[in-house]
């Protein structure tokens, strides 16, 4: 870094789907002050008033509010067009300002997988595709490989990865899901082009060298049956199982800093401290209420203690859901449903089947206990194996010596764990 250099920039950019009309991007644009910058750059503004902060109420009548100052929230999007597209970069809590039905979903994932070192993953958030709906964020304390962060690529559904990009023209670090994050030195002048860039890399399929296993867990496209899993949902709903359908904050939170959730954005509109599928159903007025377009139109709010929007989620991506149909198991996490490529799991089994049977001569198990099974099979072998079990070489005693007639793990079988993808 030089003195001339820029100052580090932290972007956070969405990619705007093909052919929606930017403005119709914004909730609200027309109550928002509009900035052309140039025909390239045109800049969105809310301006809030300052207040005293909500928990003041609790002092009501005993401190005056003014006693504790007042807050305020700034929020700004920048629309900016580039190489044919649209993007919208966020400042403040200008996300909120975005409708999410207008952008295009794994962009920034795409994006940072395809530019990141793969031997530099710094995090890795994932939900497990199963009736507990896991969410967790895994961080590592240095670089890291993607198989060192233990995932299973069969269960879990990569929502986020963070990392160091190859080309350190492209950021300082990049993350990203449906959103880019990036921190990157760059000038006003340069973001045109840079968005050309981001663009280009979303689209390359370089990741499937590395993180090739991302599309093992395969998303549901076809319209008629997305068309059926949704009448499924909705009849599943109102039937009250408790089982198969449920409602979840859209992603990793912060338990800390939420106070409230609520449905819509009405000032006086009920707030609650978990998100549950009943109060969902009882904000739509009852069971009788609940339609697909119900569920489209109303947004979940995750508000901290001065009532600021934390998140913001259409409710369609915080149900969460395991359906059979079909004669298959679906699932569905934010918004998408998805099913096991079947594809993958005979891959799997193919590579299983090539790794070579132990020769050993190993004698069936009929012990109490496994490790007097382990002494007798070590006894059988004459010689030929020795018995570790439960017996420690402590207090500076030599390591008893021993020899393996046959190699009990092949290269063979750790290439075939490294197909498999598993660290």
């Amino acid at each position: 870094m030089t003195q001339t250099d820029p100052p580090l920039q932290a972007l956070t950019i969405f990619l705007l789907r093909d052919g929606v009309d930017p403005t119709k991007a914004l909730k609200a644009a027309s109550r928002l002050q509009r900035i052309e910058i140039d025909q390239n750059h045109t800049l969105f503004i809310k301006r809030t008033k300052a207040r005293p902060p909500t928990w003041t109420r609790f002092f009501a009548n005993r401190v005056d509010p003014e006693h504790f100052g007042r807050v305020k929230s700034a929020a700004a999007v920048l629309i900016c067009a580039s190489a044919s597209r649209h993007f919208a970069v966020v400042f403040g809590t200008g996300r909120y300002l975005l409708d999410l039905q207008a952008i295009e979903q794994r962009f920034g994932l795409l994006t940072t997988l395809n530019s990141v070192d793969p031997r530099k993953v710094r995090s890795i958030d994932k939900s497990s595709l199963d009736r507990q709906g896991m969410q967790s964020r895994i961080q590592a304390s240095r670089d890291a490989s993607a198989k060192d962060f233990g995932l299973d690529i069969e269960q879990d559904l990569v929502r986020a990865v963070a990392g160091i990009p190859i080309d350190g023209l492209l950021g300082e670090t990049i993350a990203g899901f449906d959103s880019l994050h990036v921190s990157t030195r760059i000038e006003f002048s340069e973001l045109r082009q840079r968005l050309a860039v981001y663009l280009a890399k979303s689209q390359q399929t370089l990741y499937r060298r590395e993180f090739g296993w991302i599309d093992h867990i395969r998303e549901v496209r076809d319209a008629r049956t997305l068309d059926d899993l949704n009448r499924e949902l909705i009849k599943e709903i109102k039937s009250g199982s408790p089982n198969t359908c449920w409602m979840a904050p859209d992603g990793i939170i912060d338990w800390n800093q939420i106070a409230y959730f609520q449905f819509g954005s009405a000032q006086g509109a009920p707030r609650f401290s978990n998100l549950a599928l009943e109060r969902f159903i009882e904000h739509l007025g009852g069971p009788k209420k609940l339609t697909p377009d119900a569920i489209e139109r109303t947004r979940v709010r995750a508000l901290d203690a001065n009532d600021l929007p934390l998140h913001e989620w259409p409710a369609a991506r915080c149900l969460q859901a395991e359906l059979p149909f079909g004669q298959r198991s679906y699932l569905l996490s934010s918004g998408k449903w998805y099913q096991v490529d079947e594809d993958f799991v005979a891959s799997v089994d193919s590579i299983v089947r090539t790794i070579p049977s132990c020769s050993l001569g190993l004698p069936e198990y009929e012990d109490a206990k496994e490790g007097v099974y382990n002494k007798r099979a070590a006894g059988l072998s004459r010689s030929h194996l020795a018995c570790l079990d439960a017996d420690n070489d402590v207090r500076g005693r030599q390591p008893t010596q021993f020899h393996l007639e046959y190699p009990l793990f092949t290269s063979d079988f750790f290439d075939s764990v490294d197909v498999l993808g598993r660290p």
